[in-house]
């Protein structure tokens, strides 16, 4: 995906784990946690490969690994993103908040 937008990508990656990582001082749902955790954890792992494969520098491809029949190839960080949505989804139809919404002013 974007071949030519490696760096732009790392960039939101970063800023997306920077947000992240602040958010979950926050978070007081185990499974918001959880969902934070698998999301932090794909963009670690995309991550690296961008910058440890050639040429480096934040400007490396993401290697997909994972080859199923009739679906996308794919590697774990890209898993643990969509399953980190697919929990969002359901905690969403569940209305289970991430932070107390009460200490917000709602």
């Amino acid at each position: 995906m974007a071949p030519n937008a490696t760096l732009a990508l790392a960039s939101f990656a970063l800023c997306a784990a920077t947000f992240i990582i602040y958010f979950s001082r926050k978070v007081i749902s185990n499974w918001w946690g959880l969902v934070l955790g698998l999301v932090l954890g794909g963009i670690f792992g995309n991550l690296w490969d961008r910058i440890s494969k050639a040429p480096g520098g934040f400007k490396g491809e993401v290697v997909d690994w994972i080859e199923l029949p009739h679906w996308p190839i794919f590697n774990v960080a890209d898993s643990a993103i969509c399953i980190a949505a697919a929990i969002v989804v359901i905690l969403a139809i569940k209305n289970i908040q991430p932070t107390d919404v009460r200490s917000h002013g709602s």
